[in-house]
């Protein structure tokens, strides 16, 4: 909060994570079962990222009705209660996109939940008569064996893939510095990041105070180039929107005003029509990646005013 206050970015928070979150979530039958079922899909096929929502689930249940039971909630309960609610609603975060990061982050805060539901399961079949939960027994062992084997082979593909990416990156990044020792495919790539980096530095030892923007929403190189300890100029630089959200949501007023205002450099994943805002800006110079970055379009175009001096 402290970071959002001093880059003045209160109201940008307040809008993408509550008015712009809630009108996405209830604007519509679209918005509310796309969430619902990107949670359910996330399920299947069975994985071990399937067991932690359900564990969760079932110590939230456990939890609300033990106090019922036994008129009292002790201390321990509590904090475990606080820990569950946060694990649920992480689950939301499998949304949009089932895959191995969003897993990752999503599922962290279910670990502890998860744990305590295999205790919980571990002093049950310790305790019960094996004769009394044999089907339920045997159940569990058919559901955990489905679930560890293909987390087994899920496991052994990522291994397989990192020794391959290790094989295949072979050269360092250099600058920026932000990147600085990340392999990459390519010594073109390293050389042509040290190239724009070349740029930059000498655009801003003759103008100190100018900024640099991204017009690209997910692209988001150009953030790497930014001074070091320096607040971007404008704050957030892109902001994912969805339909109707970007009625609702101003940045692209405020991007207007600061461009006409700031004149500051403009880096682009493609080619901007230089029009409205960007009708004084010209094109200073481009680069073609001979091996594109993750998630970027293998170009970056630099655009800066025309008045802009370089000489």
């Amino acid at each position: 909060m402290l970071w959002i206050n001093i880059s003045d970015s209160s109201e940008h928070w307040i809008i993408q994570n509550f008015k712009a979150q809630g009108e996405w979530a209830f604007g519509g039958p679209i918005y509310s079962s796309k969430v619902l079922k990107k949670i359910f899909d996330a399920l299947l096929p069975i994985s071990f990222w399937s067991v932690p929502p359900l564990a969760s689930l079932f110590i939230a249940l456990k939890l609300f009705i033990n106090p019922l039971k036994e008129k009292k909630i002790t201390l321990q309960q509590k904090k475990l209660g606080l820990l569950v609610v946060l694990a649920v609603a992480s689950w939301a975060q499998y949304f949009p996109v089932p895959c191995n990061r969003h897993y990752f982050w999503a599922g962290t805060p279910m670990f502890i939940p998860f744990f305590v539901y295999l205790k919980n399961l571990y002093y049950y079949l310790k305790e019960t008569p094996f004769s009394l939960n044999k089907t339920s027994f045997i159940f569990a062992l058919i559901l955990l064996s489905s679930i560890l084997s293909s987390t087994i082979f899920e496991v052994l593909d990522r291994s397989l893939s990192a020794v391959a990416k290790i094989n295949k990156y072979q050269y360092e990044i250099k600058e920026p510095h932000v990147l600085k020792g990340v392999l990459v495919e390519s010594q073109d790539t390293v050389v042509q990041l040290e190239t724009i980096n070349s740029w930059l530095q000498k655009i801003r030892q003759r103008h100190p105070d100018i900024s640099l923007i991204g017009k690209d929403i997910y692209n988001q190189l150009f953030a790497t180039f930014l001074p070091r300890n320096e607040l971007p100029g404008i704050l957030p630089s892109a902001v994912f929107t969805y339909g109707p959200l970007e009625a609702t949501y101003k940045f692209f007023k405020h991007e207007k005003n600061f461009i006409l205002e700031k004149r500051p450099i403009i880096y682009s994943g493609k080619e901007l029509k230089l029009v409205n805002e960007l009708s004084d800006y010209r094109l200073l110079f481009r680069v073609k990646f001979k091996h594109a970055l993750e998630y970027q379009s293998g170009h970056a175009l630099f655009y800066v005013h025309k008045d802009l001096k370089l000489d």
